[in-house]
């Protein structure tokens, strides 16, 4: 018996924090973007982050004795306290789906990353 078709896209939700330098920075980013750019811009960083995380999660592997058995450590990220009262919080809805980069992809990426 075959189940429902699943859409090939997911949709994700991330909640980003101002009062964090690099969340705050992200956002400027985002909003200087064309509203119809964002969505794949998001994407590009998303992936390309990810993709940064795999090649130094390999470099660690490969860097260590193969005799050692302590599992990696990847460092935590900061967390927002969901105590804290939330000023004016905006919501900017991009939803993030796969789909077929057109032209250069990562162009975008040398106005975050300097």
């Amino acid at each position: 018996m075959a189940g429902p078709a699943r859409s090939p896209q997911v949709r994700l939700t991330v909640v980003l924090d101002t009062r964090l330098p690099l969340e705050a920075l992200l956002i400027t980013a985002l909003r200087r973007n064309p509203a119809a750019r964002r969505q794949e811009w998001l994407r590009q960083v998303l992936l390309q982050g990810f993709r940064s995380e795999c090649l130094g999660l390999r470099q660690a592997m490969a860097a260590a004795p193969a005799r050692v058995s302590v599992p990696l450590h990847i460092a935590p990220v900061s967390r927002p306290d969901p105590a804290a009262p939330r000023a004016a919080a905006e919501d900017i809805h991009v939803p993030l789906t796969a789909g077929t980069p057109s032209g250069k992809p990562l162009a975008g990426l040398r106005t975050v990353i300097g």
